[in-house]
């Protein structure tokens, strides 16, 4: 699980707290500090202290891009799974997508629906339970149009071996999730999407997606 992190210390305990407590499988927690100013570095290293599935790595502020790529290149795991420091998901996720995955083992991307919670903490959980398979044509389309799923990397679980000859570009500052998921989805045999409500994205005004500094004619170029 890699968790790149900046300036996020309201929201990290929940983060990590929600894949620790209710997860019994095989798993790592690495935790990328991307230079944070506030008390996140601290935070972190107590979770790495008391809990050896959790790993810190501290690095000068370079973007999420090269956060996650430091994240990619430690991994262990035959899978990789992305959350943003923000966010959270619920109990069982690792659990619950390794079930999904083992039903059948040529799902490369597993996409859980996201639950996109609000400032004052409101949300909509919707209750259906439907499962749909995507070959890579589909699910790129499909990915364009929003209709079942957007372009982030959060709430999706990859096989490792999709970042095998890949890493992010860390030039890009906006869309970069989306350029990453045309890349490997493309590498992908098989992407299956699950309506089940897993994964909470929460609307972060201060997150690094709602203060994105002007583009630079480099980034376009990317």
């Amino acid at each position: 699980v890699i968790i790149p992190i900046y300036n996020s210390e309201k929201y990290i305990n929940q983060c990590v707290d929600s894949i620790l407590n209710f997860n019994s499988c095989d798993f790592e927690i690495i935790m990328i500090d991307d230079g944070s100013t506030d008390r996140s570095g601290e935070i972190c290293k107590e979770y790495s202290k008391k809990d050896s599935r959790c790993k810190l790595i501290q690095q000068k502020n370079s973007g999420s891009v090269c956060a996650r790529n430091q994240g990619i290149k430690e991994a262990l795991g035959e899978y990789l799974v992305f959350i943003d420091s923000d966010d959270w998901v619920s109990a069982g996720y690792l659990n619950r997508a390794l079930e999904c995955i083992k039903d059948d083992d040529r799902i490369d991307i597993l996409i859980w629906e996201r639950v996109n919670v609000s400032v004052d903490g409101r949300f909509k959980l919707k209750k259906n339970v439907v499962g749909y398979s995507f070959n890579k044509e589909e699910a790129i389309n499909e990915m364009i149009s929003g209709r079942y799923f957007s372009w982030e990397l959060g709430g999706k679980i990859y096989h490792k071996e999709l970042f095998s000859d890949y890493l992010p570009q860390p030039g890009i500052r906006n869309a970069e999730d989306l350029d990453s998921n045309w890349i490997l989805f493309n590498k992908a045999e098989k992407i299956f999407f699950s309506t089940e409500c897993k994964y909470y994205y929460c609307f972060n005004p201060d997150s690094v997606t709602h203060t994105m500094s002007p583009l630079t004619n480099d980034s376009w170029k990317k």
